[in-house]
């Protein structure tokens, strides 16, 4: 238990950190360029957004490439 309240510990503070969290984002993946709004960041790592027809994807930096939208 002592390790899960060190991780959970850890992850948040990790989250702190992400100046994307909040945020309107485009999300480049391969040839597709979509809208998204930055949700959370799972334990695994992956960015969690919503997209702009509702739907939420998990986003692995292998996968996709974030650009602000300002």
């Amino acid at each position: 238990q002592a390790d899960a309240a060190g991780w959970i510990r850890l992850h948040n503070l990790w989250r702190g950190c992400l100046t994307t969290l909040g945020r309107d984002i485009w999300v480049d993946e391969g040839a597709a360029r979509w809208p998204a709004h930055a949700l959370d960041v799972a334990p695994d790592g992956a960015l969690i957004v919503r997209a702009a027809d509702g739907a939420i994807h998990h986003l692995h930096a292998a996968e996709v490439s974030i650009r602000s939208r300002r």
